[in-house]
């Protein structure tokens, strides 16, 4: 068994079939690219929940559920993640409460069909929320062009269980849609880019992200192509500066280092085999780096990192307006 405390990345192993999952280490340079922390027997997450890491916090979401008055609400629970905890997905929740539907649909047009045909923006009611930095992207694949909306996220530490980690709507953030992404697409976020993969085709482009664009996927392309090797029934779990991508029908895969300076921004493979035989057909994978805690023997070491983070309390941004170098520098 991997030890739970050491500052790798992880994995989480979810089935369709059962609420109970799996939690592993991910080391590149072990011998086993992932090697499981051992959790209680009852260990559990509800199936058909969604999760997603951002800002320090796992944000978990439920299926659509019917609402009294008609539509649909969500159920949603944001909480610290501790890998030496025997249930860390069972953790007391910093904020939990519902978003609406509303919240995340039927705020402006189908921008493809807005006097009717698809109408996904308005009928769909799986949310899908893409972490990017401190943002979520709300993706909803309408046929044609995608339509998208970008919230600001905060967890809000000072108010635990009265704060919703979505707050507000669209008065400080755009909303519109893609002209190149849309149903079909798949978005995965990495390290400040986007990469949009196409599954029917292989095709993928790589994007910036930029959330003070009034677009924030924002043209042109950084990289584009298409694989050969990376078709329909192969998944891509980024993790950190990797991307696991495996086939789940035969355990088999392939680790990429993504580097967008690169033609193809997925470099190598830096290593393949066939992961456990635990993750096979049913299976979804969630990868994450949670921050690396403090080392108590260096905090009291001067010039260290650790000795840095466990004196800095508030962090205060300055601004200056666009003059400041003449009025800095007389």
């Amino acid at each position: 068994m991997a030890n739970p405390t050491a500052p790798y990345g992880y994995v989480i192993s979810r089935s369709a079939k059962e609420d109970a999952y799996g939690l592993w280490r991910f080391d590149p340079g072990s011998r086993n690219l992932l090697a499981r922390v051992r959790l209680k027997a009852s260990a559990s997450y509800p199936r058909g929940k969604s999760l997603v890491w951002i800002g320090g916090y796992l944000l978990g979401w439920s299926a659509p559920q019917p609402a009294e008055k008609g539509g649909h609400f969500y159920e949603y629970r944001l909480f610290p993640f501790d890998p030496a905890s025997t249930d860390p997905l069972s953790a007391p929740p910093l904020q939990v409460g519902t978003w609406s539907q509303s919240k995340f649909w039927g705020r402006g047009a189908d921008f493809e069909n807005p006097e009717g045909g698809h109408k996904e923006y308005d009928s769909a009611d799986t949310l899908t929320l893409v972490p990017l930095g401190s943002y979520l992207l709300n993706f909803i694949p309408t046929a044609g062009r995608g339509t998208y909306g970008l919230w600001n996220f905060d967890p809000c530490p000072t108010a635990p269980g009265s704060a919703d980690p979505v707050p507000g709507d669209y008065s400080y953030t755009p909303q519109g849609s893609f002209r190149d992404i849309q149903a079909g697409h798949e978005l995965i976020p990495l390290n400040g880019y986007v990469l949009d993969r196409e599954r029917a085709t292989g095709g993928y482009r790589l994007w910036s992200f930029d959330p003070q664009a009034t677009n924030p996927i924002t043209r042109p392309t950084i990289q584009e192509g298409t694989w050969a090797d990376i078709d329909k029934g192969h998944e891509l779990v980024p993790v950190g500066e990797y991307v696991v991508d495996w086939v789940p029908r035969n355990g088999s895969y392939r680790l990429w280092r993504f580097d967008p300076t690169s033609s193809n921004p997925l470099t190598g493979p830096v290593r393949e085999g066939t992961l456990p035989d635990a993750l096979r057909s049913k299976i979804t994978l969630t990868g994450f780096q949670p921050t690396v805690p403090v080392d108590e023997a260096r905090a009291s070491v001067p010039g260290t990192v650790d000795f840095m983070r466990s004196k800095i309390q508030h962090v205060v941004y300055y601004m200056l307006e666009n003059r400041s170098f003449d009025h800095v520098c007389g």
